[in-house]
């Protein structure tokens, strides 16, 4: 019991603070203000921990995984920061103007939707299994408890669509209705998808598996290529769907949620998206190049010291 509590802090805590921190959306000195800790811990923490006992729950393998971190990016894109119905003023300024149809942004949501599965989902989890593979195969929440939190969760993020209007656009309910029936949609989805990892001879190298993951940094800009010249919008849904199928096809073979592989992947993909903020956020702010220094040479540190050693 102990170690599944723990195991469960640790990944609410990962889930909290790598995607916001890496990604350089938060800057590393305002997890100190409670405020800002407290809003990542419920947009991020709390829900990844659900969608993580529902999956265990249910024993969905890697691929389902991906389609409910789909479904989180659209709780955190979509009814919280409203991201995916800006015109303009998008995150990534280079999506202004383009892909904006039906007051949805479709080129960012096709951009930013993946990234949540796996930046905010899939690997958080796949770390802390790594961390605590004895708790890895256990579920940590009871179900009633599961459920209770879900219910709340569910309401609060609700009236926080409704009611809050940091982005300047409030959100009208049946637009709220469609994002979750979307969500539920892509949960029974989950379910239909095979159970169980396929059992391969496959064993890479550690490394080829970090290159395997900042190979996504070729993906990103590939697809900001084709933004910048304004390219039909059909092109780039085909170019993103085409990478999307890319990786799974490559890693969905060999590598489920807490499959030690996983880890290594992490590393290279949490590599390239600070590596993106950089080129946007270092001279402006060269202490997150520091603390994300630091904070790979903890996963280093960790992933080796949780590397099976060979016989």
């Amino acid at each position: 019991m102990g170690q599944r509590l723990i195991s469960a802090f640790m990944l609410v805590l990962l889930a909290t603070i790598l995607p916001e921190l890496l990604s350089g959306s938060t800057p590393p000195q305002a997890f100190l203000s409670p405020d800002v800790f407290s809003f990542c811990l419920f947009a991020y923490g709390i829900p990844v921990l659900l969608i993580r006992e529902f999956a265990l729950r249910h024993g969905v393998g890697l691929a389902a995984l991906f389609l409910l971190g789909l479904g989180y990016g659209i709780v955190n894109e979509g009814l919280l920061a409203k991201t995916v119905f800006r015109s303009v003023d998008v995150p990534v300024d280079i999506f202004d103007g383009y892909g904006f149809r039906g007051g949805i942004q479709w080129a960012w949501a096709g951009f930013i939707l993946p990234w949540h599965a796996m930046a905010s989902v899939i690997l958080p989890i796949a770390l802390t299994h790594r961390t605590f593979p004895l708790a890895a195969n256990k579920t940590w929440l009871g179900r009633r408890t599961s459920v209770v939190i879900a219910l709340i969760m569910v309401g609060l993020i609700s009236v926080f669509f409704l009611l809050e209007d940091t982005t300047g656009l409030p959100g009208p309910a049946p637009m709220m209705g469609l994002m979750w029936a979307a969500i539920v949609a892509l949960a029974i989805a989950a379910l239909q998808m095979p159970r169980k990892p396929l059992a391969q001879d496959v064993s890479p190298h550690p490394w080829q598996l970090v290159l395997l993951g900042m190979s996504g940094l070729v993906a990103f800009l590939s697809l900001l290529v084709i933004v910048h010249l304004n390219l039909p919008l059909p092109l780039y849904l085909a170019a993103a769907a085409v990478w999307v199928a890319g990786y799974a096809m490559v890693i969905g073979g060999y590598a489920d949620v807490d499959h030690q592989a996983m880890g290594w992947f992490g590393l290279g993909w949490y590599a390239q998206i600070a590596v993106l903020s950089w080129l946007g956020l270092a001279l402006q702010n060269p202490t997150l190049v520091l603390v994300h220094i630091i904070v790979f040479a903890l996963m280093f540190w960790l992933l080796k010291r949780t590397q099976p050693q060979a016989p």
